[in-house]
């Protein structure tokens, strides 16, 4: 088999992991889940350092998975055309943690470039009136951390879905 060959194989065998949702060889690995509650926050706040009003919208959603999400999708600050975001790599982060009851629960945090988070607005607007929302997330090891800490969010995806039933 020639190395052309072998690498369409590796490929095709790393996507299947990745739908599965399995860990893939270059640490990645893909979360689903069905959004069952959506929330608009909307912030204002004086910035004591230069005394400017800084106002926005953060969305909160809950995913219905396996674990169960929270998903909080934030507006990055445009400056010098780079996104501000204090710590971020990638788009956001991802980790797990124990609620009161002692389930385990995800939490994860987007930053969008301002352009991005108006079409997520405009997204969510349109889908959340037909039929019901899926979220997938597809996370990445950080390399300088210890595993099963705080992950990189490489990607996300919201779609809708109808479910059909004859009568």
């Amino acid at each position: 088999m020639d190395e052309k060959t072998q690498n369409v194989l590796h490929d095709l065998d790393e996507g299947t992991r990745l739908l599965k949702g399995e860990w893939t060889s270059d640490g990645r690995k893909l979360f689903n889940f069905e959004v069952t509650e959506i929330e608009v926050h909307n912030s204002c706040g004086l910035k004591v350092s230069t005394k400017e009003i800084v106002s926005g919208l953060r969305y909160f959603l809950r995913g219905k998975g396996s674990p169960n999400a929270r998903i909080y999708i934030h507006k990055g600050i445009k400056s010098s055309n780079c996104i501000e975001a204090a710590e971020k790599i990638g788009i956001g982060t991802f980790f797990f943690y124990t609620t009161d009851e002692n389930e385990q629960e995800a939490q994860i945090e987007i930053v969008l470039h301002p352009e991005a988070f108006e079409d997520f607005i405009h997204t969510i607007t349109i889908l959340r009136s037909k039929g019901e929302l899926k979220f997938r997330v597809i996370v990445k090891k950080r390399l300088e951390e210890t595993p099963g800490d705080v992950l990189e969010v490489v990607s996300y995806e919201l779609e809708n879905y109808l479910t059909l039933r004859p009568d």
